[in-house]
């Protein structure tokens, strides 16, 4: 299973992927010890189909990374330490662990999961030596979708898969699931 147990967790992106992935990992008790949160936006437009910014009154003009600190501190007894970045990452990230859920993905930030959600498609690439400036994510995800992703994302870290490293795209509709992608080992 995914362990991190006394390392560091790092996501970078905290809109609509990377809120609810911080909110999964503790859900779901992954033994993280300390939860890095980086993003540098303001929440500008509550979103009833972004499940952790749909309060208008408690998330307008908060920045997303502290508005999820708060949001873990009041649900949830037990988690991580969580260290809040509310700046741009447009480099390396050293960390045991890096998810990178920015809508735009670039070459100049390594990470071991890129993840990206364009309505119901769900991309996962752990390729690690080959980069396709590809990545976006500007169609409205219906809350379905974030759920259901958020869940397969889930089993793909339990079940090690990061460690194939490989581009994946999942079709939510149908639970398809296509290899684009993979390093010769």
């Amino acid at each position: 299973m995914f362990d991190l147990l006394c390392d560091d967790v790092h996501i970078i992106g905290c809109g609509r992927i990377g809120s609810n992935l911080a909110v999964s990992l503790i859900e779901n008790n992954f033994p993280i010890r300390v939860l890095h949160l980086y993003d540098p936006d303001r929440i500008i437009k509550c979103d009833s189909k972004n499940i952790l910014f749909s309060d208008e009154d408690m998330c307008l003009g908060k920045y997303k990374v502290e508005y999820i600190r708060d949001y873990i501190d009041s649900n949830f007894d037990s988690h991580p330490i969580i260290h809040i970045h509310r700046i741009l990452v447009d480099e390396k990230v050293k960390g045991s662990f890096v998810f990178d859920c920015r809508d735009r993905k670039d070459k100049k930030l390594s990470s071991n999961l890129k993840i990206s959600l364009d309505d119901s498609i769900l991309i996962l690439d752990s390729l690690q030596n080959k980069f396709v400036e590809d990545y976006h994510s500007y169609s409205l995800t219906e809350v379905q979708y974030v759920k259901q992703a958020m869940s397969f994302i889930i089993d793909y870290l339990k079940k090690e898969q990061y460690l194939i490293k490989r581009k994946i795209l999942i079709d939510l509709n149908f639970n398809e699931e296509v290899i684009l992608l993979e390093e010769n080992s």
